[in-house]
């Protein structure tokens, strides 16, 4: 008497190990990529914040023809108001710096990814134009991988 043959029914331990081994190599590539991808976005966090500081600099370098003096920068001064009340998420609250003749900005970050580092925006003269219109370079102590796309072309103004 033949008994039918009953097909198997569920997983076998092999193709189990096979699934648990592809999903640990997906996670492996996914983690490293992700965290990346979040230190980029703290760090772009800084750039928006300091758009406010960059206009009035640029302000100030049009209508005086050269860079915040330290009494720009001061405390007291507009500029340096202006720094002072920039913080955010992962920056610095009243850490943001102006350098006074150079107009250079710096941005520390307290928490996140980039914790201990800094974003600095340097303003330098349009040398195309009579006028004082100002591009940025971003520099700083920030991990290569950890750059705002924008920093990535010297050009971002």
């Amino acid at each position: 008497m033949n008994t039918p043959f009953q097909a198997q029914k569920g997983f076998t331990l092999i193709e189990l190990m096979i699934v648990i081994a592809i999903l640990g190599i997906l996670v492996v590539v996914a983690i490293p990529t992700y965290q990346n991808y979040i230190g980029r976005a703290q760090a772009s966090e800084a750039l928006y914040l300091a758009d406010d500081l960059k206009t009035e600099i640029s302000i100030a370098s049009a209508v005086n023809n050269r860079l915040p003096n330290a009494e720009d920068v001061s405390k007291q001064g507009t500029i340096g108001v202006t720094a002072q009340r920039i913080g955010g998420t992962y920056i610095q609250n009243g850490g943001v710096t102006v350098e006074a003749d150079t107009g250079k900005i710096s941005i520390p970050f307290d928490k996140g990814q980039n914790k201990g580092k800094v974003l600095t925006l340097t303003p330098y003269r349009n040398h195309n134009d009579s006028t004082w219109l100002l591009n940025w370079q971003c520099g700083g102590t920030l991990d290569p991988m950890m750059v705002p796309a924008m920093c990535r072309d010297d050009s971002h103004g």
